[in-house]
């Protein structure tokens, strides 16, 4: 697991220089992502996804909001739901991130053959939903 967290570590160094010149970091990036692939997601919701504290999620989506990239609206049913939705900027600098990722992809995955990343991905995915069942989670998020 060291391994794993070398790897995402690194991977969250490397889209923060990317996205740099876009005043947005790494771990921002992961937020972004995730809440324009889901948008009207509550904080709970997020927090859950992505396997972080719900004070974690506050923090991070107040400084979003601050940025322009998303906007937070009470929920319609219950008043306590925070829900969050990407604005265009964030729609906008989507494309960005996913370059970023890939392109780390590319880079961590070089020299490996078509049959080997596939091997890899199948492997990581089964960890990834072991790990999100431990972790009392049940399915890991994409």
């Amino acid at each position: 697991m060291k391994y794993i967290d070398r790897i995402s570590r690194a991977a969250e160094l490397y889209r923060a220089g990317k996205l740099e010149p876009y005043a947005v970091n790494g771990r921002q990036s992961i937020y972004i992502q995730a809440i324009c692939r889901n948008p009207g997601i509550s904080q709970d919701e997020l927090a859950k996804k992505l396997f972080v504290n719900k004070s974690n999620v506050a923090r991070k989506a107040a400084v979003l909001e601050e940025s322009g990239l998303i906007t937070r609206r009470t929920g319609e049913t219950d008043k306590r739901r925070l829900e969050l939705y990407p604005t265009g900027k964030a729609q906008d600098l989507l494309p960005v991130i996913r370059a970023a990722v890939e392109q780390y992809n590319e880079i961590v995955c070089e020299g490996l053959g078509e049959g080997e990343r596939e091997q890899l991905l199948a492997l990581l995915k089964q960890l990834s939903l072991k790990a999100a069942q431990a972790a009392g989670g049940g399915e890991a998020a994409d």
